[in-house]
């Protein structure tokens, strides 16, 4: 059986962060966002300073900390915008 993985789409400056423009990472299990969050951050420690400003996506909807998240779901790192 193949192990499964979560995809996460990285935009704007956090693509300079990662260095790419998307991660794969192997799928925990259930978790949350908030979990991610955490195993993003013990990964790479220079995203905490990011998390105040950027969102998770779930499915193409911004998504609270206890968003259930699983390797099925469509997820993404969104940084703050701004524009007129």
């Amino acid at each position: 059986m193949q192990s499964r993985t979560l995809r996460i789409r990285i935009f704007g400056p956090l693509q300079d962060l990662f260095g790419v423009e998307a991660l794969e990472l192997p799928d925990p299990g259930p978790t949350t966002v908030a979990q991610l969050w955490a195993l993003l951050e013990a990964r790479y420690p220079d995203l905490a300073s990011w998390r105040p400003l950027c969102r998770m996506a779930v499915g193409g909807r911004c998504a609270h900390a206890e968003t259930p998240v699983t390797a099925d779901d469509e997820l993404a790192l969104l940084p703050p915008v701004s524009g007129g």
